[in-house]
């Protein structure tokens, strides 16, 4: 079913904080080189996948502090207007919530470039708005304090200078 206009959930990585804990201490350990003993299971985990598991774990900060950036941004109006394409920015994102694990191979080439991709697409769309919509509210504010007439009082006007003047009016 649809979200409607009800409030968008935000992302988190989770990325297991004792998997983290344990590649920066394996990491720290291994400045003392070779003084103390480090398991094989941790320190061939660190050599094996570290690398690629902080790099995807910053994209996948990157791409949860992006979405959260774009659902933050609404106001109710927006929620609404923008439903559709949360949504399917919901559905480049749902792989990575079932289907995608920390260790699928390409996930960084595939998924998260399209996901990243998508996105900024969004963002791009909603900055859009968000400026045209302010623009738009600075004209008609503009607008509602210009006034569309220009009377002189206790002033009679001969004929035609009353439509000459409202006329110059008008054109300023």
């Amino acid at each position: 079913g649809g979200r409607g206009a009800a409030p968008q959930p935000f992302l988190r990585s989770n990325f297991d904080k004792r998997l983290l804990t344990l590649l920066s201490e394996v990491t720290g350990w291994e400045q003392f080189e070779g003084k103390f003993l480090i398991p094989f299971y941790a320190s061939d985990l660190l050599h094996t996948h570290g690398d690629n598991l902080r790099v995807l774990r910053q994209y996948v900060l990157l791409i949860c502090s992006e979405y959260n950036t774009i659902v933050a941004s609404f106001d109710d109006v927006e929620t609404r207007l923008f439903s559709d394409a949360v949504r399917r920015l919901d559905r480049k994102i749902a792989p990575g919530l079932s289907k995608i694990t920390w260790l699928t191979k390409g996930v960084k080439d595939l998924y998260i470039k399209d996901v990243r991709k998508s996105a900024s697409e969004v963002w791009a769309v909603v900055q859009f708005f968000k400026t045209d919509r302010a623009t738009v509210s600075k004209l008609v504010d503009s607008m509602r304090n210009t006034l569309l007439v220009d009377i002189e009082r206790n002033y009679v006007h001969e004929q035609g200078v009353f439509e000459e003047r409202q006329s110059k009016h008008r054109e300023k």
